[in-house]
């Protein structure tokens, strides 16, 4: 896995593990807002309730059967009433506390008479129709409220209402333990006379405060009953609210609840940022800031990783494995590994060329220094009236002062010619070209010349006549070079062949020996111009720049040349030439 892989999947993963804590932090602001409403419905008495509530706390459990949820018992028993759910056949499929004089079925002058009145019997009722499973009910709930029962007390056990005064013990009993209150008001809603009175009712209880009762009944402390005794005067019966819960508080404890989870998700997203910031300075921060110090330390030419005071690499541990805060960026960490290695290698070969350069150097100062006094010396000799030199001796001073300037200008001029190859400056006129017939030519010349003398050589063609485009003159200087390298560096007696050969795709002319062959180091710097230096001690020396100048050539001709060797076993030197489709 790339590291653009792993840098998605680690911020997919980790947005992913924000947005599931908030929506977490989400769902339990609002269960709580859900709860506090549930809370206050079950205070109330269902009073608050809607469809969608009772919905939620009615269900069909295994066997197909419906159950109620504990909370929707709770608020029945509030005001111990009763809860019952009828199908659209007006039959009841489930009940809870339902008293034994309510049907389990109704007709239907009932249900209106339940939609329009919200009475049935003695009870209020209250109803709500509902969808589960796409199967339609009607959830009716009635209940008698403690004025309710006390008015009725009142209507069978007082014949004349009107007369407070004359009211049985019992029934004062029977108001003290329901700690209930009578008030008689005439027809304009004048206080008269009351048992166990209370103030707030003696000027307030209008119709229009009996009408916002019917309607919000929570909203009141007292628990009202209206009971008509004549045209004149009416009596309020009252007993403490059980499901008083006015809005204004509920609103007061919603509002405390928004701000208290308001609250709690910042808290809780501030927390996240905190958690997140350390989580990335030390997930990502800290790797990268290991690896700006560690470019840092290549661009000063500190070619190593940090360390930490025991010198252990920053990134690895004492086994030397990555540690865990910085896998992330393994790729990274290898590749930065892999250049400080290159560089390394780099900087070695560097010194190794520039102490090679320096060897080169001072061995061609001294193959130009070494003719130069030999010419210098016969010219000063020359010079010299102190001797006069015969016909012959002069001649052969000549020939030695022509001699090794015919060599300083080969050498200045294969100097010359490889730095022209190096900077792409040596123009090449490339023709095709019988390879067979221009190869034979060249080895009989060798043959035949006084370089070869004491070595054996062959030349073997393969080909059917192949053609080739190449520059005679910079392709001939190819191969003389490579004869006379192998000249060079094997003792008399050796075998030289060259063979050519093709493929369909490439033409192959081998230069082969049976000779000392060559260490694998001198195989890897054979083509190197710094590689070796030269000695004008040797005659058969050249400028020690033949094999550099041999591969150039080559790769103009768009060629390539390989090397084969192993100590005592000879030398094979390659030249492989792509083939264009033309020759092909």
């Amino acid at each position: 896995m790339n590291l653009r892989t792993k840098l998605f999947f680690h911020f997919v993963g980790q947005m992913f593990i924000v947005i599931v804590i908030l929506t977490i932090g989400q769902t339990f602001s609002e269960n709580l807002y859900f709860q506090k409403r549930y809370e206050n419905m079950t205070e109330t008495g269902l009073t608050k309730a809607d469809g969608d509530t009772l919905m939620s706390w009615l269900y069909f459990n295994e066997d197909g059967k419906m159950e109620a949820d504990d909370q929707l018992k709770q608020a029945v028993e509030k005001r111990d009433g009763w809860l019952q759910v009828i199908d659209s056949k007006k039959r009841n499929v489930y009940s809870y506390q339902l008293p034994k004089n309510i049907p389990t079925s109704y007709q239907k002058d009932e249900m209106i008479k339940i939609f329009e009145k919200r009475q049935f019997k003695d009870y209020k009722m209250y109803f709500w129709p509902i969808e589960i499973d796409q199967e339609s009910f009607i959830v009716l709930y009635g209940f008698k409220t403690n004025s309710t029962k006390v008015a009725n007390y009142l209507k069978q056990h007082e014949k004349n209402l009107a007369a407070l005064s004359q009211y049985s013990v019992e029934t004062k009993e029977f108001l003290k333990r329901m700690n209930g209150s009578v008030h008689l008001f005439n027809e304009e809603g004048k206080y008269l006379k009351g048992i166990r009175a209370k103030n707030n009712l003696k000027n307030n209880v209008t119709d229009v405060e009996l009408l916002k009762y019917q309607s919000k009944p929570w909203e009141f402390r007292s628990d009202l009953s209206y009971i008509r005794v004549n045209k004149d005067l009416y009596m309020i019966v009252s007993v403490p609210n059980k499901v008083y819960s006015p809005d204004e508080l509920y609103d007061k404890e919603t509002e405390a609840l928004n701000q208290y989870t308001t609250l709690l998700i910042a808290g809780l997203a501030l927390t996240i940022i905190i958690v997140m910031t350390l989580w990335y300075s030390y997930r990502y921060g800290l790797p990268i800031y290991h690896i700006i110090r560690w470019l840092i330390f290549l661009s000063r030419n500190k070619l190593q990783e940090p360390t930490n005071r025991k010198g252990i690499p920053v990134s690895k541990n004492k086994k030397g494995r990555i540690k865990r805060e910085y896998r992330l960026f393994e790729d990274i960490l290898k590749t930065m590994d892999q250049l400080t290695n290159t560089l390394k290698e780099n900087e070695a070969n560097r010194r190794k060329i520039q102490t090679t350069r320096e060897e080169w150097i001072a061995g061609l100062s001294h193959d130009l220094k070494t003719p130069l006094s030999t010419i210098y010396g016969y010219g000063l000799m020359l010079e010299s009236d102190q001797y006069q030199w015969s016909k012959e001796e002069v001649m052969e001073m000549g020939q030695v002062i022509r001699e090794k300037s015919e060599y300083m200008s080969t050498l200045i001029e294969d100097l010359n010619l490889t730095y022209r190859l190096k900077n792409g400056a040596l123009p090449i006129n490339r023709k095709p070209v019988e390879l067979g017939e221009f190869l034979a030519s060249i080895m009989d010349e060798f043959s035949r010349s006084t370089l070869s003398e004491d070595y054996l050589s062959s030349f073997e063609d393969q080909t059917e006549g192949v053609m080739f485009e190449i520059d005679k003159a910079w392709f001939r200087r190819v191969i003389e070079n490579l004869l006379a390298n192998a000249v060079k560096h094997n003792q008399k007696g050796t075998l030289i062949q060259a063979v050519l050969s093709e493929t369909n795709d490439e033409v192959r002319i081998e230069m082969k020996d049976n000779g000392r062959g060559m260490a694998q180091e001198t195989v890897d710097h054979l083509f190197n111009r710094y590689y070796r230096g030269t000695n004008t001690n040797d005659p058969t020396n050249g400028t020690g720049l033949g094999l550099a100048i041999a591969k150039e050539l080559v790769l103009l001709h768009d060629g390539d040349i390989q090397v084969e060797s192993e100590l005592g076993q000879g030398t094979t030197i390659a030249i492989i030439l792509k083939k264009t489709p033309s020759v092909k």
